[in-house]
């Protein structure tokens, strides 16, 4: 869109292009062409396309090393060791399916033996 200056209110060396129906260099934007006349330009939507979901990385699931240095493990550490999350773990506890645990302290601990003891039972429960 091309803006007239008017050299009578600004002075005769206005500096800018004459009022002789120039164009600019410029292509006129769409939205500034429609509000001048007088058309309402709704505003452009954003794409509702998502973006792709990114992929986990593989990991093997198989039963942990039981030559560990831990006798015993957090619920933490137990979950990450097996591949399970906590909260997975938790519902498997109050199913009464879950390990037996130890109260050292303010601590809750699975000993390395009652993980190995939980992984036999869960093993004999899946061969049933």
């Amino acid at each position: 869109m091309f803006i007239c200056v008017d050299p009578v209110l600004i002075g005769n060396d206005a500096g800018g292009p004459p009022c002789d129906g120039a164009t600019s260099d410029r292509p006129d934007d769409p939205d500034v062409v429609a509000a001048a006349a007088g058309r309402v330009v709704p505003p452009r939507r954003k794409s509702r396309v998502r973006p792709p979901a990114r992929r986990r990385s593989h990991r093997t699931r198989a039963p942990p090393d039981d030559d560990a240095s831990a006798d015993a493990y957090s619920i933490a550490e137990f979950c990450r060791r097996h591949s399970i999350s906590e909260s997975f773990y938790f519902a498997l506890q109050a199913a009464g399916e879950g390990p037996r645990v130890m109260k050292v302290g303010g601590r809750v601990l699975i000993s390395r033996e009652a993980a190995a003891a939980w992984r036999r039972r869960r093993e004999r429960a899946a061969r049933v």
